[in-house]
């Protein structure tokens, strides 16, 4: 105190327990730091814990709860589930798609999620509520009936066009290579002038240099007057048989001659 002239102390005004300490400076209470002596002075938490994490998120105990649960997905089958079937069986949207499995009638189109789909090879054709008769020989049409093509045949022809330009008495080469078992149904040759003498061989495939069977039955004479020939003496070819070409004479230097055979498979 200042200015104090009859000596007055702190204690005797029941100021004992004052004095000019700063705010800065003053203690806590005795039992302030004891609680405060009970507490962390630091905690770190892990972002991602495990179960032996020191300061997890989560306790320790709930790991352990989640240890023995699968990562992913589990694979039960349907015998590993307590009333499967009476539970499928009561799902609305199951029930809304039972009549797509078993009902044997099905009309109207079936689109979106419900849409039924049918295996390779599950409808007969006999299923097919179209009008005449389905069988190997038939199609059907557009209009639900079946039919028979009409016209064609399934029997292949094809024709070998051969040009000789000029040709001489010494003419021996293969034409061509038959693809498949077949016959000549015909042969039509010409040449500009004079003549060609000549006759057609099948030779083996393995041997197209080792004479074969003549196709006519004596050597054949082309002129200027197309021919056409029908009936041969050999007329059958093997499959991948070569047939041949041989020249015997020339009469009139001709310059140009032209054979047309014709095949059918066999």
């Amino acid at each position: 105190m200042t200015n104090d002239p009859h000596n007055v102390t702190a204690t005797q005004v029941g100021l004992g327990n004052v004095d000019n300490t700063s705010d800065v400076n003053k203690p806590v209470s005795t039992a302030t730091q004891t609680a405060l002596d009970l507490k962390e002075d630091s905690l770190t938490f892990d972002l991602v814990p495990t179960n032996t994490s020191t300061n997890p998120v989560e306790s320790n105990g709930v790991f352990d709860a989640l240890a023995g649960k699968s990562d992913t997905g589990h694979g039960h089958t349907a015998s590993d589930v307590s009333d499967f079937d009476t539970e499928v069986g009561n799902h609305s949207a199951v029930v809304a798609n039972t009549a797509k499995v078993t009902n044997a009638t099905h009309t109207g189109d079936v689109t979106g999620d419900v849409a039924l789909t049918i295996a390779n090879g599950a409808v007969d054709i006999a299923h097919h509520s179209a009008t005449g008769t389905p069988d190997v020989t038939t199609y059907l049409r557009g209009d639900n009936t079946w039919a028979t093509v009409a016209g064609g045949s399934s029997t292949q022809t094809f024709k070998k066009i051969v040009y000789i330009d000029p040709p001489t008495a010494t003419d021996s080469f293969p034409i061509l290579s038959v693809p498949f078992a077949c016959t000549i149904t015909r042969i039509t040759h010409i040449t500009d002038t004079g003549t060609v003498t000549w006759n057609l061989e099948e030779r083996a495939e393995a041997t197209p240099n080792t004479a074969g069977t003549d196709v006519y039955a004596s050597d054949e004479v082309s002129s200027t007057t197309n021919s056409v020939d029908t009936s041969f003496a050999n007329a059958s070819l093997a499959a991948h048989s070569w047939l041949h070409l041989s020249a015997s004479a020339i009469g009139s230097s001709p310059t140009k001659f032209w054979i047309a055979i014709t095949f059918e498979e066999a």
